[in-house]
């Protein structure tokens, strides 16, 4: 047997344990739902093997963003007052990064409906509450939650929320479904109730030599676990 989660709109008990080789549609066909409550479409599945991945693969990367700074830091002359400042900026950033804890979500809805994926230990199958509501949050001026309007666009969405910040990427940005898809980038993208949508913070070429690397990392962080961590 296998143990897995049910997390969300689903009647109790919310632990049970399953046969082995059990899978998700066979499981979710004998638990009764209610449609006007549950976002079924946004079902999808945290998974602990998945998640410790993710954190190792961030781990990996901020290790490596340590190193190039501090080897940068070693070698200027000139400019050691500007390198000094970007190590400390540096340091903070990977402090703050190591906190974050990666979901671990794996998307089970295609367009073919839902993917009746086979069960892990320790799986929790979350069922979104229905809402009307977006979230916007990361580089805008007034992080809302804001209600839906048919029609709506990331665009729409965080003009909404007062626009941009000085410090926003205004290409760089986030939309995450309900079942844990996500749209990188596209302004024009459309929005769905309970969707969040994520504004990512520039990075200073002029400030940051590792630019490119500290925008991996930064997405990195926005895809595993939708946080968007600042730079200073």
């Amino acid at each position: 047997h296998v143990v897995v989660h049910l997390e969300g709109e689903f009647p109790a008990p919310t632990t049970i344990s399953v046969r082995r080789g059990t899978r998700l549609v066979d499981l979710l066909d004998h638990i009764p739902v209610d449609p006007e409550i549950a976002n079924t479409a946004g079902i999808h599945i945290r998974r602990p093997l998945v998640a410790r991945q993710q954190k190792e693969s961030l781990e990996r990367s901020l290790d490596r963003l340590e190193r190039t700074t501090m080897l940068a830091l070693s070698g200027s002359t000139g400019e050691s007052q500007i390198r000094v400042r970007e190590a400390e900026l540096m340091r903070q950033f990977v402090e703050r990064a190591r906190l974050v804890e990666p979901l671990g979500r794996v998307v089970v809805r295609s367009e073919e409906g839902l993917m009746n994926i086979l069960l892990q230990e320790g799986d929790v199958i979350v069922l979104p509450t229905r809402t009307n509501v977006v979230h916007v949050s990361g580089e805008i001026q007034v992080p809302s939650a804001i209600m839906y309007t048919p029609g709506m666009t990331a665009r729409k969405a965080i003009a909404q929320a007062g626009g941009f910040t000085q410090r926003a990427a205004t290409n760089g940005v986030l939309v995450v479904r309900p079942s844990g898809e996500i749209v990188i980038g596209d302004l024009g993208a459309p929005i769905y109730p309970g969707d969040e949508v994520l504004v990512m913070p520039a990075v200073d070429r002029k400030i940051f030599q590792n630019a490119i690397d500290i925008s991996q990392i930064l997405y990195h962080l926005a895809v595993a676990a939708s946080v968007i961590v600042r730079l200073r």
